[in-house]
């Protein structure tokens, strides 16, 4: 059956540099020319100063060591040596000078900076079908205001009623000042449903740091209007001069039906705990049709409550963290004002057995005793087999596969003028 292309990345011991140079940390392995990748990133990074900032960012090797755009964070730590979070969600076509996407990082003069963690997945989604998923970015810098303003929109004309779709949102923010909150949220909207969450607040601690997070939410539609997705973005206080600027956004969605098998679930409530164990925020149980690898990806809001208190993130596979155990001894969010709702992500792959059910944990830690925790929490499973692709052979003259044009593939589910069922005899005339 085909499947899903997929390149996982990854770091599970520290890599260290003192160099004020970028300085690589880990590449993926070789990109083929041509191809167009989406990339799901997360990564635990850390400095050894809380009054010096430091850098870290992704270079696309096969096109010239091109930065991607809007990959690049600059963060002061709240404290030194203690992680913070590296997300990012893009794409790239793949050139034709070899190698792969890079991970980097810059030490600020006099200090050390480390990657802790990493994992980049790095999705080659050709083999599904274009109404299977989508991908929309913007990167028109402007200054914040007090209103949220709309960045990256897309809106979804074709589509089932039932269906669940996982969303991926991204959002870039330069921090002009350390006394102003940014907000970012993940819009939806269909008819006169809407919902303004997942909700991101951070405040910055130096007025050059670039800072972005995502998130991920899994839909379900009940009707046949359209749906609409949106980052917005603001300040949550006005300064005249000095406001925040957003810097660029992404969204990226999958239709879960079009993979063999899938699991996703997300809770609103808040999930306030006086416990500084870790404790599962989100549990999904998958069992693939086919051993193969599967994705398995979540985020959840920290809400912190007071300035310097941290959160962990991980997510298990049968009680077993994935893809290494460095998040469980590393801090994925230190929050820098009270008011602080910092978005907290993790992706991953593991390799699913066949009719072997697997139980997958979002779990979460905090090391201070009093009651808070998270909330907006998400978590999805998906395998890389594709789901219901038919093949005629005894009835039908041609062969149907997917990602063939010549051949007029048609994955089962989806709405499709000419929509091939398994045991069909494919009578109908084809253009």
């Amino acid at each position: 059956m085909p499947s899903l292309g997929l390149i996982h990345t990854t770091v599970d011991s520290t890599v260290t540099s003192t160099s004020t140079s970028f300085a690589e940390v880990a590449e993926s392995s070789a990109l083929t020319d041509g191809t167009d990748y989406y990339i799901i990133a997360t990564g635990l990074v850390e400095g050894s100063s809380n009054s010096k900032v430091f850098e870290w960012q992704l270079v696309d090797r096969t096109n010239g060591d091109a930065v991607l755009t809007n990959s690049t964070v600059k963060r002061e730590p709240n404290t030194a040596d203690k992680c913070q979070s590296y997300s990012f969600v893009g794409k790239i076509t793949a050139g034709r000078d070899g190698g792969g996407l890079a991970f980097e990082q810059k030490a600020a003069s006099a200090s050390t900076v480390r990657t802790q963690y990493l994992s980049i997945l790095i999705l080659d989604l050709s083999t599904l079908a274009a109404t299977d998923f989508f991908y929309a970015t913007d990167d028109t810098v402007a200054d914040h205001t007090t209103t949220l303003a709309d960045r990256v929109t897309h809106t979804l004309t074709r589509r089932v009623d039932g269906e669940t779709w996982l969303v991926f949102g991204w959002v870039a923010t330069a921090m002009d000042n350390v006394g102003r909150s940014a907000e970012a949220l993940l819009y939806y909207e269909q008819g006169a449903s809407n919902s303004s969450e997942p909700l991101m607040l951070y405040e910055g601690e130096d007025n050059t740091e670039q800072l972005s997070a995502w998130v991920c939410r899994p839909y379900s539609f009940t009707n046949d209007t359209n749906v609409t997705w949106k980052i917005q973005s603001r300040d949550d206080q006005a300064c005249s001069g000095c406001q925040n600027d957003y810097l660029g956004s992404t969204l990226l969605g999958l239709r879960l039906a079009a993979f063999a098998n899938s699991e996703s679930g997300y809770a609103s409530a808040d999930q306030d705990t006086a416990s500084t164990d870790f404790v599962q925020i989100a549990t999904d149980t998958l069992t693939p049709n086919a051993a193969g690898s599967v994705i398995a990806v979540g985020s959840a809001i920290f809400d912190a409550g007071s300035a310097g208190r941290d959160t962990y993130l991980r997510l298990q596979v049968d009680g077993t963290t994935s893809p290494n155990t460095q998040p469980d001894t590393e801090a994925a969010a230190v929050a820098n004002d009270p008011t602080d709702q910092l978005a907290i992500q993790y992706a991953t792959s593991y390799t699913g057995a066949a009719a072997s059910a697997a139980v997958i944990d979002l779990d979460a830690k905090k090391t201070n005793g009093a009651s808070y925790g998270w909330e907006m929490v998400s978590l999805a499973a998906f395998t890389t087999e594709l789901f219901g692709i038919v093949t005629f052979s005894s009835v039908a003259a041609e062969a149907y596969t997917s990602g063939s044009k010549a051949s007029q593939s048609h994955d089962a589910g989806t709405v499709a003028d000419q929509t091939h069922d398994a045991g069909a005899a494919a009578s109908e005339a084809r253009p």
